[in-house]
């Protein structure tokens, strides 16, 4: 799923995330992976649903929080992005993505309510 999400494919991604689902209902990679996909068809309720998924299944995955967050600051929930990121950020603050989440979090908490 990711590698055809990188290469575009998000349709074919989120065919591979359902079977995965389908075989493992419980998969955080699957939920992730098929957020992803569907935040890049601009499905940002679908991709938020998704991302809560796994946080639900696994409150330990960073990068749902971070992805969710995003996915909430593009659709304008400042406040729910905010936490989402904030909470990245506790689990993983040296995380390779943990720079631009702390740029986005810098911008929101800027930004008049």
């Amino acid at each position: 799923a990711w590698a055809r999400s990188e290469k575009g494919d998000q349709d074919g991604a989120l065919a591979d995330c359902d079977r995965a689902l389908e075989l493992e209902p419980r998969s955080v990679d699957a939920f992730a992976h098929r957020g992803q996909a569907r935040a890049r068809k601009h499905d940002l309720d679908g991709a938020i649903a998704d991302y809560s998924r796994a946080i639900d299944i696994f409150p330990g995955c960073a990068i749902a929080w971070a992805m969710r967050g995003m996915a909430k600051r593009q659709k304008d929930d400042r406040e729910g992005a905010i936490a989402d990121l904030r909470k990245f950020l506790e689990i993983a603050p040296s995380d390779a993505q943990a720079p631009a989440v702390r740029t986005a979090l810098q911008e929101l908490e800027k930004r008049p309510r």
